[in-house]
């Protein structure tokens, strides 16, 4: 059986921990593309500049404190209705509701687009499955 010595361990486990905490900053510089604030940083999707102001240390104040209030939100809403499972209903229900207006007007758009600009939709490489029935 072969001795391995304290040094030659702790070397051994820091050379790994280094290669985890690589592949983990790997996988956050992905996973900050795809939330708010690294959308609306990087531009990609939506320009808002209230989400892109970062303080001296790079830190994503504004973003931080719209969290903070939606989180305050939602313990009020628990301190004034002690029922947890009638508060997850309301806010389930209000965002289900906003998701379904949010459809409703891509809907209405494409409607208006189909019928103002007919030619300009036959030529598209995107179309609405029934959208020649729905506009």
């Amino acid at each position: 059986m072969q001795k391995i010595s304290p040094l030659r361990s702790s070397i051994e486990a820091f050379n790994k921990f280094k290669a985890l905490r690589a592949n983990k900053a790997q996988k956050e510089e992905k996973a900050a593309q795809t939330n708010p604030f690294g959308i609306t940083f990087k531009g990609t999707v939506i320009q808002m500049d209230v989400f892109e102001k970062t303080n001296k240390n790079g830190v994503p104040h504004i973003a931080i404190l719209v969290s903070c209030a939606l989180l305050l939100i939602s313990a009020l809403l628990n301190y004034i209705i002690p029922n947890a499972t009638l508060v997850f209903t309301y806010i389930t229900t209000v965002s289900t509701v906003l998701f379904l207006v949010v459809w409703a007007l891509i809907i209405v758009a494409y409607i208006n687009y189909h019928r103002q600009n007919p030619e300009m939709h036959k030529n598209a490489t995107y179309k609405l499955f029934g959208g020649k029935y729905i506009g």
